[in-house]
């Protein structure tokens, strides 16, 4: 878990590896999360695929990390999944 100011960063490893994130604005106004994949017990020069499971969307391949702006009291579900083919 990761806390900064009113964001909360929570993770879990699911089966086969990949990750589950909860990124949590407990606060009275709009800010910004950012999870790195060091904070899941990656490296910051990898590479995952991310999708967004409320949303049932994509958002495809992100270096390093991901960060989104969270409205007020609000939350984001991730899955990341380490990108193998990045690696060269």
């Amino acid at each position: 878990m990761s806390r900064e100011r009113d964001v909360e960063i929570w993770a879990r490893e699911l089966d086969g590896g990949a990750r589950a994130v909860v990124l949590l604005n407990r606060g009275e106004n709009a800010a910004r999360a950012e999870v790195t994949w060091d904070l899941l017990g990656g490296s910051r020069r990898d590479t995952a695929l991310l999708r967004d499971l409320w949303e049932r969307q994509d958002i495809g391949p992100r270096r390093e990390g991901y960060d989104l702006t969270l409205a007020p009291h609000s939350a984001a579900l991730l899955k990341a999944t380490r990108d193998n083919s990045a690696r060269a």
